[in-house]
C-alpha cells in the first residue's frame, strides 16, 4: 500500500507538474493543485520514514515542520504573495511570532537553559537496573525525564502528557499507581492490577508522594539502593542481588 501510494503521487507530480506553466488559463486552482501535491510528496518522503516508530501526535507534529519546510516557498509564491500587504503581514506575523518568541526566550541573557537528567544518576539507576528483566513493569512517579524511561524500562503509566494528547483514559491506572506509591491498605491489588514487578523509590517519588506509608518497604525485598533512592521486588521469593 505504501509502495503504491508513493507510485501514484510520482505520477501525479510527473503528469501535473509540466502543465503549469502551459495552463494560464486554468488560474489558481492548477497551481493550489500542485502546491498539495508537493507537500503530499513531502509526507511521503518524510513522514513514511517515522510512520512505524511514531505515534500520532508525534508523526503529525513531523509531517507537519517537514511540510513546512518543503512548502513555504510555494505558499508564498503560488497563493501568499499574491494577496494584498496587509493580509501578508497578518499572514507572515500569524506563520512566525510564535517561532521568533521562543527563539528569544532560548536566547536570553543568563537563562541556564532547561535541565533534563543528572547524569550521574541516570548512570547510577542505569547499572542497578542493568541485571533486573527487560520486560518488568516499574512502579514510579510517571514524569517525562524520568530516570527509568530514560534507560527505556517499562513505567506504569509512562508519561500522563503523552497520554493525554493520545486521547487515552488513564484516570483508574493513575488512581491505582497512586494508592500503590502511597502504600494504601490495598497497595497489593493495585500492584497486580497494573503488572507491577518493581517499585522504585528516588526523589521524585518523595517530592510526589509526601506522606506516603511505603508499606512496600516490609512486605518486599530490596534488590539495590544508593544516593538515587531504592528499588523493591514484589514477586515472591525472589532471590537476592
Amino acid at each position: 500500500m505504501e509502495r503504491r501510494n508513493r507510485t501514484v503521487l510520482s505520477i501525479l507530480a510527473n503528469e501535473l507538474w509540466p502543465m503549469g506553466p502551459a495552463c494560464n488559463g486554468v488560474g489558481r486552482p492548477m497551481r493550489l493543485a500542485r502546491l498539495e501535491i508537493r507537500l503530499a510528496m513531502g509526507y511521503e518522503t518524510t513522514g513514511r520514514c517515522v510512520v512505524r516508530a511514531l505515534g500520532g501526535c508525534d508523526l503529525c507534529h513531523w509531517i507537519l515542520r517537514s511540510n513546512s519546510a518543503l512548502g513555504l516557498p510555494f505558499l508564498w509564491s503560488d497563493l501568499i504573495g499574491r494577496w494584498a500587504f496587509p493580509e501578508r503581514a497578518v499572514t507572515c506575523v500569524a506563520l512566525f511570532a510564535s517561532g521568533f518568541i521562543t527563539l528569544l526566550g532560548g536566547l536570553a541573557a543568563g537563562h541556564p537553559g532547561f535541565g533534563l537528567i543528572d547524569r550521574a544518576r541516570l548512570d547510577a539507576i542505569g547499572a542497578a537496573v542493568r541485571p533486573l528483566p527487560v520486560e518488568a513493569r516499574f512502579a514510579a512517579y510517571p514524569t517525562y525525564n524520568h530516570p527509568l524511561l530514560l534507560q527505556g524500562r517499562k513505567v506504569v503509566l509512562g508519561y500522563p502528557g503523552h497520554l493525554w494528547t493520545e486521547g487515552f483514559d488513564y484516570n483508574e491506572p493513575n488512581r491505582q499507581l497512586t494508592a500503590l506509591m502511597r502504600g494504601a491498605p490495598n497497595w497489593r491489588e493495585a500492584a497486580k492490577a497494573l503488572g507491577v514487578r518493581y517499585i522504585f523509590w528516588g526523589r521524585d517519588e518523595t517530592a510526589n508522594y509526601q506522606g506516603s506509608s511505603r508499606a512496600w518497604e516490609t512486605g518486599a525485598q530490596r534488590i539495590a539502593s544508593g544516593d538515587w533512592g531504592a528499588i523493591y521486588d514484589l514477586a515472591p521469593e525472589s532471590p537476592s542481588r
